[in-house]
């Protein structure tokens, strides 16, 4: 993890809200291979509550081995317990491995954040 998500990740543990969860796959041997941080959304437009994954992250050597598409599935299990009625994440464009692991679970791109630098 970036220094950045490490001081987010650690902000965000320190808040008890009841809707959030954080789950943490680990081996037989108690080692983390990955977590999950999720949190209720609401939506821009109509301002209907939903289930966000504010974090995903799988340890490397964990990669490829199942630990994100397990997170996610525990991510909907929590999702449908909230009662909400979808479940949104956000994803950098250039991370090709993991949008084709939402597009291979039943996700779908939603919204194109366009950026331009400006000098």
């Amino acid at each position: 993890m970036l220094e950045t998500d490490t001081q987010v990740v650690s902000e965000k543990l320190l808040d008890t809200h009841p809707q959030k969860a954080f789950f943490i796959a680990e081996d037989s041997h108690g080692i983390a291979l990955g977590f999950i941080h999720l949190e209720p959304g609401k939506d821009y437009y109509n301002h209907g509550l939903h289930g966000h994954i504010a974090n995903l992250i799988v340890s490397p050597d964990a990669e490829g081995h199942g630990v994100g598409q397990l997170l996610l599935e525990k991510a909907e299990e929590w999702a449908r317990n909230q009662g909400f009625r979808w479940l949104t994440l956000s994803v950098f464009a250039q991370n090709r491995r993991a949008r084709e692991l939402y597009q291979r679970l039943g996700y779908g791109e939603d919204i194109i954040k366009c950026i331009k630098v400006l000098n």
